[in-house]
């Protein structure tokens, strides 16, 4: 019984693709560099830029 298992298992192996060497699995595909903003991130700048807009209108007397 313990020979058929370790014969399926050989088999298996011998079967399988073979994995990429000098690769880590878990960092396969992370791209580095800079990451796009969470929604969260993008909404605060937004509520910035209006208020420096604001801002700059009201220095200038523009109040349009």
């Amino acid at each position: 019984m313990k020979d058929a298992r370790r014969q399926e298992a050989k088999d298996r192996r011998a079967t399988a693709p073979a994995g990429s060497t000098g690769v880590d699995r878990d960092l396969d595909g992370i791209v580095a560099g800079p990451q796009p903003l969470a929604e969260w991130q993008v909404e605060g700048l937004a509520q910035f830029e209006d208020e420096d807009k604001d801002e700059a209108a009201e220095e200038t007397g523009d109040n349009g």
